[in-house]
């Protein structure tokens, strides 16, 4: 039997910054034990944010390694409570520039750094090889790192976001078509961004 739900009545974002990205994905275990359960978490690194402020200026902290958004869903009384409590957790584990969507519009504000990410990354190149790599949340952190380091290697720009909550990240490896050197490094980026964790 297909049963339907009903919309939800309302939504809310809570948006934080992070030090690291090992605090970031750590504070995610932290909201099935109190019954919280986000309806989205997305997890944007610290190259994403320097490409959004080069190009769109948020005023996001020069001090973030890590951007989370997380969103809540259901009645207008749970999405308050619950987004409050989101807001709480994230502050105490870490997180700081903590906002909290107020209305409609504010939560529009905080999720434009999300959808600024893929235009802002086409500026430090005219060729994104992109690939989904899913890992267990624990190891976001790891493959992160190992794709910075196989950026590094190919002298290429690299960016990762995607959605934290299922590990389910989008690895994004910025070259130039007109370059040659660059055309010779998408092979093996595509290949080490597919085994970086073995």
């Amino acid at each position: 039997t297909l049963k339907l739900l009903p919309l939800t009545e309302a939504t809310s974002t809570v948006r934080a910054s992070f030090k690291s990205m090992e605090s970031a994905c750590k504070v995610l275990t932290k909201f099935t034990p109190e019954g919280l359960l986000p309806m989205a978490m997305e997890v944007i690194d610290k190259h994403c944010i320097e490409a959004i402020e080069q190009n769109y200026a948020f005023g996001l902290s020069k001090d973030a390694a890590a951007i989370l958004l997380v969103a809540v869903d259901g009645s207008k009384d749970e999405v308050a409570k619950n987004a409050e409590r989101i807001e709480q957790i994230l502050s105490e584990n870490g997180g700081f520039d903590v906002l909290r969507a107020q209305s409609k519009e504010d939560e529009d504000k905080l999720w434009d750094v999300r959808r600024a990410i893929s235009p802002s990354l086409m500026k430090f190149g005219t060729l994104k090889i992109n690939e989904d790599v899913v890992v267990p949340r624990s190891r976001v952190p790891e493959l992160v790192a190992k794709v910075e380091q196989i950026g590094k290697k190919h002298n290429t720009f690299v960016a990762n976001f995607g959605h934290a909550g299922d590990g389910n990240i989008h690895v994004n490896f910025m070259c130039n078509r007109e370059d040659a050197d660059s055309i010779q490094t998408r092979p093996p980026l595509r290949k080490r961004s597919l085994s970086t964790l073995g």
